[in-house]
């Protein structure tokens, strides 16, 4: 989890550190030598600049590598924890599985491939979409985080529909029923590194729609230091800014949070889609720009 939670407290950190720091120039007064030195003051942009160009080659592997493939190794040790778990629970009883499934068993006994077979299986599950299935089977094979169940009921128990099914097989991913509400439980885009997405961007909408949010991501990392010296430059006073930059800091993050998530779900494959997607940040920045030259000049 933690390459993951580092993609959330990367920005916010470095809009802190940019913004504490300018708010301190106020504070202590020192704000006279950019109105004496010029020089001064673009000595201290290009110092943005360069931290925010740091920044963004740090971000990158955590971006398109690190952070996706962690989440997914750990996605697949909780199959792999919950395949262990299965197995070692005791025959004739009720065993409740994560937080969506229940299941009961009158015996089980080991095959000659090693697997786990039960005997006389009782299986509840519910979905996220609130469905919920009742499978009762004469026996039933773990491997690879797949429950096959043979000579089985389903009962499929809704609000507005009731279904009764029987099956020779069936195959029950734990994978796809506890993390993916649909779809194949091959490895979901958001999982992907930069190889797989470009090997799938082109044939597939998701992994395309996804490749898009990461850069913009990048392009908001590149951009919040920034912006938040921008505004800083704006809004700071004489005294002290820690609060004013705690109020920037969140603000511009949550803006570029939303504004990315939001917007990836109305993403479409035009140009002009994909020129308000990556055009959002720019006009927000061109913003503050102007408005940092007028007052500075």
């Amino acid at each position: 989890m933690l390459p993951l939670v580092c993609l959330f407290a990367i920005p916010i950190a470095s809009c802190f550190a940019v913004g504490i720091t300018v708010g301190n120039l106020f504070s202590r007064n020192e704000l006279l030598l950019f109105q004496f030195f010029p020089q001064s003051r673009r000595v201290l942009e290009c110092s943005v600049f360069l931290f925010s160009i740091v920044l963004t080659i740090l971000f990158t592997p955590l971006l398109f590598r690190w952070a996706p493939e962690s989440y997914w190794r750990g996605k697949q040790l909780l199959i792999h924890a919950a395949q262990q778990q299965i197995e070692n629970l005791p025959a004739q009883q009720f065993h409740q599985i994560a937080s969506r499934g229940t299941i009961f068993f009158e015996d089980k006994k080991h095959d000659d491939l090693g697997n786990t077979r039960f005997i006389h299986v009782l299986l509840m599950v519910r979905e996220k979409n609130d469905k919920q299935y009742l499978v009762t089977a004469k026996s039933g094979v773990l491997r690879d985080g797949v429950l096959t169940l043979f000579d089985g009921t389903i009962y499929n128990n809704s609000l507005k529909t009731h279904c009764v099914a029987t099956c020779k097989s069936l195959d029950i991913a734990f994978e796809k029923i506890f993390f993916e509400s649909a779809g194949s439980i091959k490895k979901p885009p958001k999982f992907m590194s930069l190889h797989e997405l470009r090997n799938r961007f082109s044939h597939d909408k998701h992994a395309w729609k996804e490749l898009h949010k990461r850069l913009v991501q990048l392009l908001w990392q590149f951009l919040l230091p920034i912006l938040i010296f921008l505004g800083m430059m704006i809004f700071a006073k004489q005294k002290s800014n820690i609060l004013l930059s705690v109020v920037l800091s969140g603000a511009f993050f949550l803006f570029s949070y939303i504004s990315v998530n939001m917007a990836y779900f109305f993403l479409q494959q035009t140009w002009l889609s994909l020129s308000i997607f990556y055009g959002t940040p720019f006009v927000i920045l061109l913003a503050f720009y102007l408005w940092y030259r007028r007052k500075w000049g």
